[in-house]
């Protein structure tokens, strides 16, 4: 698959990125991301988790943050965002 990715992402962990495709997606009508390999390259998996808006934000110890269009700030890590 092929996906133009958003300029910002944020490390969950030293293997893992959570990278942002909302601009590339806008017919889903929410911002997408994606947990992806660093090393390989690789995308893991598509993340499914309340509505988004804009880039995922490092938050340290395998978490990170989103923030929902009525600027509710979330803490995500893994296992929780499905």
């Amino acid at each position: 698959m092929a996906v133009s990715w958003d300029v910002e992402a944020a490390f969950v962990d030293d293997d893992t990125v959570v990278g942002g495709a909302s601009e590339c997606h806008q017919h889903y009508l929410t911002a997408r991301h994606w947990l992806v390999d660093v090393e390989h390259m690789d995308l893991l998996d598509g993340l499914s988790y309340s509505p988004v808006s804009g880039p995922a934000r490092a938050a340290g110890s395998g978490r990170w943050s989103t923030i929902a269009k009525d600027g509710t700030v979330h803490l995500w890590e893994l296992g929780q965002e499905k």
